[in-house]
């Protein structure tokens, strides 16, 4: 048993069981014989030494052992300790995610379950149109496309005035009151379907219909019993005809021939639309219907027509142009005589003389103003008969719509005071504003022309003024005229008003025309209003502030008619008293 090595048995190397064991069983080497000298002993000896040195080997392991172990086995711990947190937290996070996926399921579930949109329950109908199944959109739009079916057959009749007026449901526009019926239909499927306690109606549970079928109610549309209403008074409505001139003969001892007034009808609207409203009301399908109908008695009787037209104005001028200028003087003013002006009508002296520039409506040549110079032109002469007219109608307070002044001052009127024409581009024209017919009589006797007009005398005044005033003046160039109308009471001013405003040239040695300090009007008939002349209305002496346009000098390349006699002197001004 010397030949091995059992050192590792020793108390000091027990731990290594493992190292232990592998020398426990490793043999010694037996001894070689004496006889081999000193190899043998070489031999023996190195073994000897390497036995040694394992043996010191494996006790330094063993001890190196012995001392790691201790650490070897805190590390081991650890590590467990490490392992079993690792897989707490890994369980912590699984069950954390679980649960975040649950949740969100969860979640999702219900948003899908409120997204999810009703339906109305089964056998529920409205009006007998089926909306089971169908969303609240779908049913309303069923409900708008089957509506028209729902409406009754109207057969209205409408007496007026001894007309019949058919209306049936065509004739009016209804409302439905679709959102009322479906809401009753919602809450009978809430009901049933057992979501009504998580609605805000939870309260009305029991007052919930238990019946399937509902109704959809209409309205006729007031806007359309309005409009039948306005169909019946149009065919019913009839203005009333006022008394008036049937026939007017110009300067003849009888100039007018009545014609009696007539009555006119109107509907009484607001009874006929209570009838028809009722007749709706009541659910009724069939009614005849006897419109109350008002007869409307004219404004202007005969007796006011043969008592309030009277001769309101008289406008004289003499002629002093040729013959020819002359004869065109007459022409035009026959076009003009006889004229009816009806209330609220525009008069239009070139709508009476039609084209005076042609020689196949009777007009001749005589002097005419063409571009600024006085030629010879068919129709020349005639702007006198306008200003005869214009001047008349002023004192008859008719309305100036159009007017326009001469390029240089007329000899036969006061500045400011004439009325140029030039077809179709200068025109005059007058409004009545009054409520009566006016009539117009114009004729030429001699070298005299004469207009009268005729028409209603306004209470509110009894006389009418004209004046003019010239004013800025600037010699060898231009001068301005303002022509101004005053409305008289028992001698006091009333009314004053600018009609026209007037620019005349100077140029070519012309002088400024005289104006008119203040004329008044006299009757058809001649006679005088005033026996002493009134209280004269101060004029200014500067520009005057109007809202009237002020008419611009003529300079159109077609004739205006030229003075028929050389400009009079400042000495001469006293004349123009014959013109006016």
């Amino acid at each position: 048993m010397n030949d091995y090595d059992l050192s590792y048995f020793s108390s000091s190397n027990t731990p290594n069981r493992r190292s232990s064991s592998s020398n426990r069983y490793r043999r010694q080497a037996p001894k070689r014989g004496t006889g081999s000298g000193n190899v043998g002993n070489r031999s023996t000896n190195n073994r000897n030494q390497r036995n040694t040195r394992n043996t010191q080997n494996s006790r330094s392991t063993n001890v190196s052992r012995k001392q790691t172990a201790p650490a070897n086995n805190r590390q081991r711990r650890t590590g467990k300790k490490k392992n079993r947190k690792r897989s707490l937290v890994f369980v912590l996070i699984v069950i954390l995610v679980l649960a975040i996926a649950v949740t969100v399921g969860i979640v999702k579930f219900n948003i899908d379950n409120s997204n999810r949109p009703f339906t109305f329950s089964r056998e529920v109908t409205v009006s007998g149109i089926d909306i089971s199944g169908l969303t609240y959109e779908q049913a309303l739009d069923k409900l708008k496309e089957n509506s028209a079916s729902l409406i009754k057959e109207y057969d209205i009749v409408v007496k007026s005035n001894g007309r019949l007026f058919n209306f049936d449901k065509e004739d009016f526009e209804y409302n439905f009151e679709y959102k009322k019926a479906l809401k009753q239909a919602k809450l009978y499927s809430l009901k049933e379907q057992g979501k009504i306690k998580k609605t805000k109606y939870a309260d009305m549970a029991d007052e919930i219909s238990d019946d399937s079928a509902f109704t959809l109610n209409y309205q006729v549309n007031n806007q359309s019993i309005e409009k039948v209403v306005k169909e019946v008074a149009k065919g019913t409505d009839k203005e009333p005809k006022n008394a008036k001139v049937a026939k007017f003969t110009p300067f003849a001892d009888n100039r007018f021939e009545y014609k009696n007034g007539k009555d006119g009808y109107k509907l009484d609207r607001s009874d006929l639309q209570y009838e028809l409203v009722e007749f709706f009301d009541k659910g009724a399908v069939r009614k005849t219907i006897d419109a109350r109908v008002e007869n409307v008695p004219p404004e202007i009787t005969l007796e006011d027509v043969k008592k309030n037209i009277v001769g309101l104005s008289t406008a004289t001028s003499i002629s002093s142009n040729t013959a020819d200028g002359t004869h065109n003087m007459k022409v035009a003013l026959e076009a003009c005589n006889g004229s009816v002006i009806n209330p609220g009508e525009v008069w239009s002296f070139n709508d009476c003389t039609g084209d005076s520039n042609l020689e196949s409506n009777g007009y001749r040549n005589a002097a005419v103003i063409n571009n600024k110079k006085i030629e010879q032109g068919v129709g020349g002469g005639i702007c006198q008969a306008s200003t005869t007219i214009f001047k008349c109608a002023l004192f008859a307070n008719m309305a100036v719509v159009e007017r326009h002044n001469h390029y240089w001052a007329s000899t036969y009127a006061y500045a400011g005071e004439d009325a140029t024409i030039d077809y179709p581009n200068l025109d005059l024209r007058l409004k009545n504003t009054t409520d009566y017919q006016m009539f117009m009589e114009c004729k030429v006797e001699g070298s005299t022309l004469i207009v009268n007009i005729y028409g209603y005398q306004d209470p509110s005044y009894d006389n009418v003024m004209l004046k003019s005033e010239n004013y800025d003046i600037r010699k060898g160039e231009s001068y301005r005229t303002v022509t101004k109308r005053y409305l008289y009471l028992d001698g006091e001013i009333v009314k004053e008003e600018t009609v026209c405003n007037s620019t005349y040239s100077l140029k070519d040695n012309h002088i400024v025309r005289i104006d008119d300090e203040g004329s008044f009007r006299t009757t058809a008939t001649g006679q005088i209003k005033y026996e002493t002349k009134p209280t004269e209305p101060t004029v200014a002496t500067t520009l005057p502030e109007t809202t009237e346009a002020e008419t611009e000098q003529p300079t159109t390349a077609k004739p205006t008619e030229a003075p028929t006699e050389p400009e009079p002197s400042e000495t001469e001004t006293e004349a123009i008293d014959e013109v006016v």
